[in-house]
């Protein structure tokens, strides 16, 4: 008995992790596939891709004080209903402004998802590592089904009424849930004048997401709005169904052997190797589709260890006060994508900085290690 409600439970919490990838990936999907050059201009766009990681970062802050009064199911709960919310005003308004309503909801939203999902998974969870790389997999199956809902979606009123029933589905979803109604982010608390973070720490965050952002602005930007130019939608659909593919199959494993093998920190730092080599030949043949698959090959690699081996050092190391460290990881995410769209206007500067970034991480990852030798 106690294991059919295991497993249930494991179910419950496992399509509502599929269904939030879904519905989060779908605001800046139908924008560039259905709004672009008509309600909006690649410069609006530029802003909403802003908009959403800086949404997410300032947005962020309400977790703590929000934690404090109801718990990790409520604010579960509270997520998928603000994003019910925006995507239903924007059925309704398919501007710019409407928009820029869509996305700040939307970040609102997974600010408070993403932290509350941690938490829960760090409170509840045997294998942390494991739960997070089975969570990163659901979340990429959910963003592969988004190139399959636009070959079905003919206009952007079907997307988004997709979009609704998809919402609505999840947040029934989040009302069943059992079992972490009791868990609360004050559980894992402390006192604000015993924060004393490692700022060893954030530093190797914030450039970990600051080299992160470069390649996936690339995929997740540019690619896509260079192959709308091309009216190449289903090429679109093959990288996203190879990055998907390689991350249901591979990544479990690939984390789990490669982390035994080298440890976590090297894990990480060799995946960011990997995608720089893959980057810079796509960089010197960006015309070719070949290179293309093979940068996509780079950077699917990178995101097997870059969410799972930040936030399982993040838990790690942090303990108590990883709520605190996965604020600061939201905002270093929208600190970094801002620099890296400049970064990316620099075509002469940008494999530099990259090959500078790599330097600087390796030697944050050698100190911090050493200091953990030391104690």
């Amino acid at each position: 008995m106690g294991a059919k409600l295991n497993l249930r439970k494991n179910l419950l919490v496992d399509t509502m992790f599929l269904l939030n990838s879904i519905v989060s990936t779908l605001p800046l999907t139908i924008v560039i596939f259905f709004l672009l050059d008509t309600s909006l201009t690649e410069e609006n766009i530029s802003f909403l891709f802003s908009l959403k990681f800086w949404g997410v970062s300032i947005f962020s802050f309400l977790f703590i004080p929000l934690s404090k009064k109801i718990s990790i199911k409520n604010i579960i709960i509270l997520s998928a209903l603000i994003k019910l919310i925006a995507y239903f005003y924007f059925f309704f308004e398919q501007t710019f402004y409407g928009a820029i309503t869509l996305v700040a909801l939307s970040s609102l939203s997974a600010s408070l998802f993403t932290t509350a999902s941690k938490i829960y998974i760090q409170t509840t969870s045997e294998n942390i590592s494991l739960s997070l790389s089975r969570r990163f997999t659901l979340n990429n199956i959910g963003v592969s089904i988004t190139p399959i809902l636009l070959m079905i979606a003919d206009d952007a009123n079907t997307m988004i009424f997709i979009a609704l029933i998809l919402n609505l589905l999840l947040f029934l979803l989040t009302l069943m849930l059992e079992g972490i109604s009791a868990i609360k982010s004050e559980d894992l608390s402390v006192n604000d004048h015993e924060v004393n973070l490692d700022n060893g720490l954030l530093l190797f965050i914030f450039i970990s997401c600051l080299l992160f952002s470069i390649f996936y602005l690339t995929y997740e930007k540019n690619i896509p709005i260079s192959l709308e130019r091309k009216d190449d939608k289903a090429f679109y659909a093959t990288l996203v169904a190879i990055n998907t593919i390689m991350i249901i199959f591979l990544q479990i494993k690939t984390f789990s052997l490669m982390t035994e093998l080298i440890g976590v920190y090297n894990a990480v730092f060799l995946s960011y190797t990997i995608c720089s080599i893959a980057y810079f030949l796509f960089f010197v043949f960006n015309d070719s589709y070949l290179f293309m698959i093979l940068f996509v090959i780079g950077i699917t690699y990178l995101e097997m260890f870059f969410s799972t081996g930040v936030d399982s050092i993040i838990i790690e190391k942090g303990k108590r006060l990883s709520k605190y460290y996965f604020i600061a990881f939201n905002v270093f995410i929208a600190i970094s994508i801002t620099l890296s769209s400049y970064f990316l206007t620099l075509e002469k500067y940008i494999l530099p900085i990259i090959i500078m970034l790599l330097i600087i991480l390796k030697w944050i990852m050698n100190r911090i290690k050493q200091v953990e030798d030391k104690s």
